[in-house]
């Protein structure tokens, strides 16, 4: 799959990495015979892309971030108003990383308790000048079936 197998181009601007991202997430939703609907408002506050699953209306909010950036931990502020978050990361040198698959699906409740009391969303470290994802999110790379699994009110 092009999308999340790839180096990214240094000369990607800045504001499209976070619609790059979004469709990485929607085509790969897509691929697995989802009903899936992008928000009409690129400043929709809280998900980015909706999937209808078994009648459930399910948000998805996408974060998008390169593991090489400046910031040594990659954070975000996470919105209140969705079900799922898909963390995708790109890499702008990391041969290994563009080989993998680099979703990380997780529910609210696991976004939460990653968070803490932070009022944001810590995704990566960098020790010894390499930089990776932090264990608590690593543990959730590609597992799509939390969508299939997702239950209005149980893991929300």
């Amino acid at each position: 799959m092009f999308l999340n197998h790839c180096l990214v181009d240094r000369a990607m601007k800045p504001e499209y990495i976070g619609e790059y991202g979004e469709i990485a997430v929607y085509k790969e939703l897509l691929k697995q015979n989802y009903e899936v609907y992008r928000a009409a408002s690129k400043i929709q506050e809280g998900w980015d892309i909706v999937v209808i699953n078994n009648d459930q209306v399910i948000r998805i909010q996408v974060k998008t971030t390169i593991l090489e950036n400046k910031s040594t931990n990659n954070s975000f502020k996470i919105h209140d108003n969705y079900n799922i978050l898909v963390l995708v990361v790109l890499s702008l040198r990391d041969e290994e990383l563009s080989k993998q698959d680099n979703f990380y699906i997780m529910t609210k409740n696991e976004v939460m308790k990653i968070q803490g009391n932070n009022k944001l969303l810590s995704t990566t470290s960098s020790k010894g000048g390499k930089c990776t994802v932090i264990k608590e999110i690593s543990e959730n790379v590609n597992k799509w079936n939390k969508i299939k699994e997702f239950k209005n009110g149980k893991n929300n």
